[in-house]
């Protein structure tokens, strides 16, 4: 008799559950979560991607032997930045480098050999897929068939970084991902921080030249002034 009274108990939850109206805020609230994180990975993607086009714009500049003529910062949108204006380049607008998890975020810079800027990755050569250095620029400076403007973004499926190294990947079999030491994915954990230049990376105090420190606080770049 007990047994069918924790039965019929149990028939009479399940009916009486089943009758009550399903309650679907925490998925809806999973859902915008998800759909601000998105929005914000995004945004910082774009600014990010920005930065590396700057980059490109002030190796440019010194290797063509430009000027800079003046430094305007501004503050909105945030994070704020600078506009760099040269004598002959196009502007280049720098956005304010934003400290995170170095050990989480890619860092894309430059390093000089024979007179050539290259791209890095981590400090690393960023190579192709013949295992070639990518340039910056052209050989005179000049933005063409030798230079490419590689981009960052975060899968978000996987949630791993990935490099475009033409900087025009249009398929999505283009993105590789970004390796560690170990030769395994990096995951976006944590805060993102600048992957191009440091907090405070442009420094416009000299008189004669402007110096641009990168995200490993090491590389500096100086563009004199016209």
């Amino acid at each position: 008799m007990k047994k069918i009274t924790t039965i019929i108990f149990t028939a009479i939850m399940l009916a009486i559950s089943g009758c009550q109206e399903y309650n679907d805020s925490a998925l809806w609230t999973e859902l915008e979560n998800q759909a601000k994180r998105i929005a914000t990975i995004e945004a910082w993607q774009a600014t990010v991607n920005n930065n590396i086009g700057a980059l490109q714009g002030i190796v440019t500049a010194l290797q063509a032997n430009d000027y800079v003529t003046s430094v305007d910062s501004f503050s909105t949108p945030s994070p704020g930045g600078y506009y760099i204006h040269f004598t002959k380049s196009p502007k280049a607008t720098v956005w304010n480098g934003v400290k995170g998890d170095k050990g989480d975020v890619p860092q894309i810079g430059v390093k000089q050999e024979a007179d050539v800027y290259y791209w890095t990755l981590n400090s690393e050569w960023l190579t192709d897929g013949s295992g070639q250095k990518i340039p910056t620029t052209g050989s005179k400076g000049e933005k063409g068939d030798e230079g490419v403007t590689p981009q960052l973004r975060i899968n978000a499926t996987t949630n791993h970084w990935e490099v475009c190294l033409t900087g025009t990947c249009t398929d999505e079999s283009e993105w590789s991902e970004v390796l560690d030491s170990d030769g395994k994915p990096v995951a976006a954990t944590g805060p993102q921080g600048d992957a191009i230049f440091a907090e405070n990376g442009v420094d416009n105090s000299n008189p004669d030249y402007v110096e641009f420190t990168l995200a490993d606080g090491a590389t500096k770049i100086k563009v004199a002034k016209y």
